[in-house]
């Protein structure tokens, strides 16, 4: 029995353990956040650059090229299959967390 806290020793064990799991989650999602947002941030920029060309390009009354259009339908599947276009971004510190739990949930 613990006698300082008048736990007992079985739920002290929970309560330490819950403790060590929570703080292994958020390492977890501040991990991911920090390498997946990188990317994020430079497949959304990729993919409007490439979008902006194209609309600036053909705003001006040029004939539509194959090429870029392909590019421009290249780059919309990629943003697309990787989650980029979206309104919120996919690895923010919720979406990190939310990630670590599936794993760990899973594990």
């Amino acid at each position: 029995m613990c006698v300082p806290t008048g736990l007992g020793e079985d739920n002290a064990r929970f309560i330490l353990l819950f403790g060590v799991l929570a703080v292994y989650m958020l390492a977890g999602a501040a991990i991911f956040q920090q390498l997946e947002a990188d990317l994020e941030v430079r497949q959304t920029a990729e993919f409007w650059r490439v979008y902006h060309t194209f609309q600036t390009y053909h705003l001006q009354g040029g004939p539509i090229a194959l090429q870029r259009l392909n590019e421009l339908l290249y780059a919309y599947g990629n943003a697309s299959s990787s989650g980029v276009i979206n309104k919120s971004r996919r690895w923010d510190f919720l979406g990190s967390f939310h990630f670590v739990g599936t794993i760990v949930s899973t594990i």
